[in-house]
């Protein structure tokens, strides 16, 4: 599935997204930023709020860009990018900058869901579902699985 960049002219890589508003039983289309420096999807707390989600007593422990801080925990019910659906994410809730303008950033918990290729000059994200399960992904590796090409030129780099 390919995705427009909706940034204009920051660096930042930002894209629409859609997340479920339970009561409403809709979604509700915003913007966000993919950042692969966030081990965690992080919403804000007016978001958070809004989508009725019940913050955990449990406070989290997350990985952003600037450093490890500890966040507030909940679950987004639905997350949609493009026509892939994301069912129960994990979530850090926290008041983001306005300056970021946005309400979502997406970390690596949702974004290592997809084989993700990024064309600038064209301006568009093109995200295609892992071919392998999250349990065969391992923070230090990841395997891949070889073409049938591949195999049959016993190539064995991977």
């Amino acid at each position: 599935m390919t995705l427009k960049m909706t940034n204009a002219h920051s660096s930042a890589l930002r894209i629409n997204l859609q997340l479920w508003i339970p009561n409403e039983n809709i979604y509700v289309k915003m913007a966000s930023i993919f950042d692969t420096g966030a081990s965690k999807t992080i919403i804000d707390t007016e978001l958070a709020e809004l989508l009725c989600i019940e913050k955990s007593n449990t406070v989290a422990k997350t990985i952003t860009a600037t450093g490890l801080i500890s966040l507030p925990t909940g679950k987004l019910q639905k997350i949609k990018i493009g026509t892939q659906e994301i069912h129960n994410v994990p979530i850090s809730i926290t008041k983001l900058p306005m300056e970021l303008e946005v309400r979502c950033v997406l970390g690596m918990n949702v974004l290592r869901e997809f084989l993700i290729t990024v064309d600038s000059l064209n301006r568009v994200i093109t995200l295609e579902k892992q071919p392998l399960p999250i349990k065969y992904q391992k923070d230090r590796y990841s395997i891949s699985l070889l073409s049938d090409d591949e195999k049959k030129e016993g190539n064995t780099d991977v």
